[in-house]
């Protein structure tokens, strides 16, 4: 995963060879890289977003799937911040929640109020699943098959998961 602050790029990253990952930063111009900024205790930081505050990651490890967090400057870590059910493909924040997309088992969008305190895998359903979403004030928006069937699609719905369009667009 990806995101800026507006002062820095961060990344996840993991090194096979380790078997450790963690987060990678640099300033937005491109200087002061450090690569393995942040080791992780959980190795598979995936997904990856920020609120202007904290950054968030999705966590695929064995024996637990997760979503952690911590401050932009890298402390207060919480790698096992919210325990959830199934790996996230893509994080988004807007208007006070965390979006995920999810396409496992139960393919739908989810969202994690900022707080940690609801959470709801199952709060927008997607056939196909949601491999990746971006989210603004008005609506939130999912691609699906992406590779797997042949014809991908980008989906919408209202930010209030209202009114989805499946195949919005269809590429």
């Amino acid at each position: 995963g990806i995101t800026s602050d507006g002062t820095y790029i961060y990344w996840t990253w993991y090194n096979p060879a380790t078997n450790k990952g963690g987060l990678g930063r640099a300033l937005i111009d491109g200087s002061a890289v450090e690569p393995t900024w942040k080791t992780l205790t959980d190795r598979f930081a995936e997904a990856l977003t920020n609120d202007g505050t904290y950054l968030y990651w999705s966590n695929q490890t064995f024996g637990h799937i997760s979503i952690g967090k911590c401050l932009l400057n890298g402390e207060a870590v919480q790698g096992r911040w919210v325990l959830t059910t199934e790996a996230k493909t893509s994080l988004s924040v807007q208007g006070g929640y965390i979006y995920f997309g999810q396409f496992e088992s139960t393919p739908a969008i989810g969202r994690l109020l900022i707080a940690g305190e609801v959470l709801e895998e199952e709060w927008l359903p997607v056939e196909g699943g949601a491999n990746w979403i971006a989210v603004d004030a008005f609506s939130v928006y999912w691609t699906t098959g992406i590779g797997f069937p042949a014809e991908r699609r980008i989906g919408r719905a209202t930010i209030a998961g209202s009114s989805p369009e499946p195949a919005w667009i269809t590429v």
